[in-house]
């Protein structure tokens, strides 16, 4: 059995294959990973643009109680037929180029249009409501580099730099596996001692979480012969994660039928609770992780090695969870033996710094508690916090967060 951060420090050090470069459209683009870093072929913005309906003016000659000629009007999109000659005054709009020989614009607000003239009630100051050209970007930059998600908040930024496509790695494609002849699918009512399988369900939203491609196989039964059939079967994808089997049971099969495969055993154990039963193996470029049958086991083990792994193959440049630290809100403490994950929520909603509440929950088999979680709280093994003490955090993440990431697991 081995700790939580050299089960990362392997993971992070697997020798992955490099994915194909593809282009997609921008629109389609949220959450995948840039391959190229785009360049601006324009300053940003382009010209001393207006952020405020007003008047173009000379910010010296437009002081409080001033008045100046009214030299006409000027729309987003359209430019100056002149420029802007002394004593004058154009009325403009919110986007539209400030005209040559102005450099202030004055609040239609705090101005007075009378005829052929404007009266000033508030003396300009000079490039006030002006977005200077080049002021954030400049021609040539790339202020997104390869390796960055696309986050929501990118995507007008690569559509600004003149990206209708971009080009993005493949996403990698995730086989899943779910074994035990207890299961049934989740249109069936289960009979006896039967329960309805979700592994398959909650990691594929999770891959899907994480930019890659899920793809889900039929339930296995405890079968070494039909494991192994299957097993062969799902060795199509990038990545292959079987659900049970992981442990040390009579009907426990994965890591024998693994090995029997050729794969090269990482490891098979982690000092973690919940989540110990895990396996890693390669199987020549393919990764597969044999995961407990627990589905919050499944789940957290996921978050920890997996979901890294995934982004670190779709060409992240940092995919480790960064933690934080938050107030408890009530104690805990770890077993002797194992880190603690406990599924917990950050509540944000009261008065102060948010903190973190550790869902109660009756074990790793607890779906209810876990669809009422958004992080887990990771308590070394022995140690015991206080209710109000420091705790290390992990937001549960997907392509779409801009939490922050390392480019190596954090101890």
């Amino acid at each position: 059995m081995i700790a939580l951060l050299e089960a990362q420090r392997i993971v992070a050090s697997l020798p992955l294959p490099t994915l194909a470069v593809e282009e997609i459209e921008l629109e389609e683009a949220l959450g995948r990973v840039l391959a190229v870093a785009p360049e601006s072929d324009l300053d940003l913005p382009p010209f001393d643009r207006v952020t405020m309906d007003g008047f173009a003016v000379r910010a010296a000659e437009a002081q409080a109680g001033a008045t100046l000629r009214n030299a006409g009007g000027l729309a987003a999109g359209a430019t100056a037929a002149r420029p802007l000659a002394p004593g004058e005054a154009l009325r403009i709009m919110t986007g539209a180029p400030l005209p040559p020989g102005a450099d202030a614009v004055v609040p239609l607000e705090e101005a007075v249009s009378e005829g052929g003239s404007v009266r000033i009630g508030r003396t300009a100051r000079p490039r006030q409501n002006v977005h200077a050209r080049a002021v954030d970007l400049q021609r040539g930059a790339r202020p997104i580099a390869a390796g960055e998600r696309i986050s929501a908040a990118r995507v007008p930024l690569l559509a600004t730099l003149g990206c209708r496509r971009v080009a993005v790695r493949r996403r990698p494609r995730v086989e899943l596996l779910a074994t035990g002849d207890e299961l049934v699918e989740p249109d069936v009512v289960p009979a006896g001692a039967q329960i309805r399988e979700s592994n398959r369900f909650a990691l594929a939203a999770q891959v899907a979480s994480a930019a890659a491609q899920p793809f889900l196989r039929p339930i296995v039964r405890d079968d070494r012969e039909l494991l192994r059939a299957a097993v062969e079967a799902s060795l199509g994808g990038d990545v292959l994660l079987v659900t049970g089997g992981s442990s040390a049971g009579d009907f426990d099969f994965s890591g024998e039928v693994l090995a029997g495969l050729g794969g090269r055993r990482w490891f098979e154990q982690v000092r973690i609770k919940p989540g110990k039963p895990v396996l890693l193996f390669t199987l020549g470029e393919r990764v597969v992780f044999c995961l407990p049958g627990n589905p919050v086991s499944s789940f957290v083990v996921f978050e920890l090695l997996v979901r890294p792994l995934l982004e670190r193959l779709a060409g992240a440049r940092a995919c480790w969870p960064v933690p934080d630290e938050l107030p408890l809100g009530e104690a805990l403490s770890a077993p002797p033996e194992r880190d603690l994950l406990q599924v917990a929520r950050i509540e944000a909603d009261r008065p102060g710094r948010p903190r973190v509440d550790p869902v109660r929950w009756s074990g790793s088999g607890d779906l209810v508690a876990l669809a009422r979680a958004n992080a887990l709280v990771h308590l070394r093994q022995g140690a015991h916090a206080a209710a109000g003490s420091a705790a290390r955090v992990l937001a549960l993440r997907s392509a779409w967060d801009e939490l922050p990431r390392a480019s190596e697991p954090p101890a």
